[in-house]
């Protein structure tokens, strides 16, 4: 499981000679993909709180939401079953 490729990395423009142009920030990794699944899913599971068992706390929250972003980064590298190829 490769959580620590970068879902948005923020690549400065470069110069003529390869270097980062002035004025612009070092780059960036920005956020891990693990990072942005848990995102994504800890907004559904705020938005609905009824997903979530009555009595669980935030930080139980927050790991469930990191769970889910486990799963999907373990589905995430299986090959695609029944993909629709175009043609």
């Amino acid at each position: 499981m490769n959580a620590e490729k970068s879902a948005f990395p923020v690549i400065p423009p470069m110069d003529k000679e390869g270097c980062c142009a002035l004025g612009y920030p070092l780059p960036d990794d920005g956020m891990n993909l693990r990072d942005w699944f848990a995102g994504q899913a800890i907004s559904g599971l705020a938005w609905r709180p009824t997903s979530v068992p009555s009595g669980i706390n935030h930080h139980e929250t927050a790991q469930a939401a990191y769970d889910f972003a486990d799963a999907m980064m373990v589905v995430r590298q299986r090959p695609a079953v029944g993909k629709v190829t175009e043609g």
